[in-house]
Order: C-alpha cells, then structure tokens, then sequence
C-alpha cells in the first residue's frame, strides 16, 4: 500500500509516534501544560480525519485509552482528558471507517471517565 507520494505507507508509524508522544506527555507537567494550552489534541485529531485509515489501528486506539486512564488519575488532569476525549476519543470522524470494536473500546471505557 502506497500514499498520494507512491511512499509505503506502514500503519504502525502513527503508533509508534503517539506512543513516544505519550511516554513525553507521562515525563513532563510542563510538557502536559504545552499540549493543553496549544490544543495539541485538537491538532493530532485534526490531522487522524485527514489521514489515510490505515493509521488508526487497534495499537492506536489503545495508546489513547491508556494516556486517557493516566490523565484520569491525575489530579490536574482534567482539561487535557477533556481535551482528548473531545477531539479524539469521542470524534466520529476519526472513528466512522474503523472496524466496529474502534469505537465499542472507546465507549466501554465510557464508565471508567464517568466515576
């Protein structure tokens, strides 16, 4: 499989990348604080719509749910779970042409933000 570039394009990059991104995000309040204040989510969400589908994989689905179960047990963080929840977990457009288990992850995690 090849992108718009004739490039291969390899699913595992994006989760390989978000899973540096989150060790860093895991290491650093000041980094947590630059991600929330430049709506790093936001962009990162962004950017999944527009990619090929192939990048969003079970492993990156997965690396979302555990930062999520992370930010929830810290008490400063809210704002940057909400702001995963809203512009990742729970985007319709990143999720639509994924297989069905995608977003049922996605929504048995649902209880756990709930408590």
């Amino acid at each position: 499989m090849t992108d718009q570039y004739n490039s291969p394009i390899h699913p595992f990059h994006c989760a390989t990348l978000l899973a540096f991104l989150v060790e860093l995000l895991k290491s650093s309040v000041a980094m947590q604080e630059q991600m929330l204040g430049g709506k790093g989510f936001l962009v990162i969400g962004y950017l999944l719509e527009k990619s090929s589908r192939v990048h969003i994989t079970r492993a990156v689905l997965e690396q979302f749910l555990s930062f999520a179960k992370y930010l929830d047990g810290l008490t400063h963080g809210a704002p940057l779970l909400k702001q995963l929840c809203d512009h990742i977990l729970f985007n319709p457009a990143i999720w639509i042409h994924t297989p069905a288990k995608g977003p049922f992850c996605v929504l048995m995690y649902l209880p756990v933000l709930i408590d």
